[in-house]
């Protein structure tokens, strides 16, 4: 058993609440954060990917001073962010909330015509009391020797405001920042779900070989997690098995494809490389995710039409082989991406082969 609890602070990231300009290094947040000087954040580009000659990307700051709303930066920022909030007016988008249009359809209990354009930058913080890194030695700056964390068929791991720092073993399959292997199949057999097992309120941080890594498990809660600077895909499901995950408020930033010839899947590299969710089973819940600054698309839902991998063998209730394309859709609602290279939700260009070479489907 794995038990780590941390402390985290009751504000995981929120977003500005004023224009930042380039160069400046105050901020001015929507909440009053409980964050001290020295914790380090990560701040959202608002630009299209990769804008302003690549300097619009996510960037790694310090807390130099906090004053209720207002954060004082040890550095400037790299970029122009934005920070307000827009309105549909009968004038057309306006930065007044004055004069809203009234929306062609009366509003139902069910169903409320979005009035308001929120495009502000997300700041995310990353520090929390326990820390698993790896040294910061010529391994980890040259071959990208980090830190991992495996769970292993019959042990539990609950993880609660950690930090992982420093974390993946570049080209090294199995080898992540948080990984879950093979807790819920056995040959061509589904054994019980999980249950009770978590990663919450935790952080990822400078990942070698990807983010937080679900493999032939089921029934786990990640929730209210931040990645920030993630090699290969950040939140991962391995095989297209995994099913009735919870995948819940996490944040996913700065997306890099990992250096060619070190990639373990074909779907991690070219123009169509890492992703900040690849998510290869619809029988999973995606609620009030983020993917932002990914080098390739946000959030890739490739329902497949067989496993893969360890699980290639795995039944599904009616005795066939598995079959995640035909599956039931579980719920994905309140996910947002942007400024991504490419698209913000990639709904094709599924797994085809064990390499991870992908087709359309």
């Amino acid at each position: 058993k794995l038990e780590l609890h941390g402390e985290s602070p009751e504000v995981l990231w929120t977003k500005l609440n004023e224009h930042a300009d380039k160069g400046s290094k105050t901020i001015s947040l929507v909440d009053s954060p409980d964050w001290k000087t020295g914790d380090e954040v990560a701040i959202a580009p608002t630009d299209y990917y990769h804008a302003g000659n690549g300097s619009s990307v996510t960037q790694l700051n310090v807390v130099d001073q906090i004053n209720d709303q207002s954060i004082q930066l040890i550095d400037e920022l790299n970029a122009f962010r934005w920070g307000l909030l827009q309105y549909a007016t009968e004038n057309g988008m306006s930065l007044s909330s004055t004069g809203l249009l009234t929306p062609p359809l009366p509003d139902t209990e069910e169903r409320k015509t979005p009035l308001v354009l929120d495009e502000r930058a997300e700041v995310a913080h990353l520090t929390r009391n326990i820390t698993i890194q790896s040294i910061d030695d010529d391994l980890w700056k040259n071959q990208g020797f980090g830190a991992h964390t495996m769970i292993m068929p019959g042990a539990e791991a609950r993880v609660d405001g950690v930090t992982f720092k420093r974390v993946g073993q570049r080209g090294r399959l199995r080898r992540y920042p948080m990984h879950w292997h093979n807790l819920s199949y056995s040959g061509s057999g589904t054994l019980d779900d999980v249950t009770d097992q978590y990663i919450k309120n935790s952080v990822v941080q400078h990942s070698a070989n990807r983010g937080i890594v679900i493999h032939g498990t089921n029934g786990l809660v990640i929730q209210n997690n931040v990645l920030f600077d993630i090699q290969g895909h950040g939140v991962f499901t391995e095989d297209a098995v995994e099913r009735r995950n919870t995948i819940d408020g996490n944040i996913v930033m700065k997306v890099r494809n990992p250096p060619y010839g070190t990639e373990l899947k074909q779907h991690e590299q070219g123009e169509f490389g890492s992703s900040g969710f690849w998510i290869s089973n619809p029988d999973n819940y995606l609620t009030s995710n983020r993917a932002i600054d990914c080098q390739t698309f946000g959030m890739w839902l490739a329902f497949t039409t067989r496993p893969w991998g360890d699980n290639s063998s795995v039944l599904a209730e009616d005795g066939l082989l598995l079959n995640p394309s035909r599956t039931l859709f579980g719920v994905f609602d309140g996910n947002v991406t942007h400024s991504n290279l490419r698209r913000g939700i990639m709904l094709d260009l599924v797994e085809i082969d064990n390499e991870g070479n992908t087709g359309g489907h």
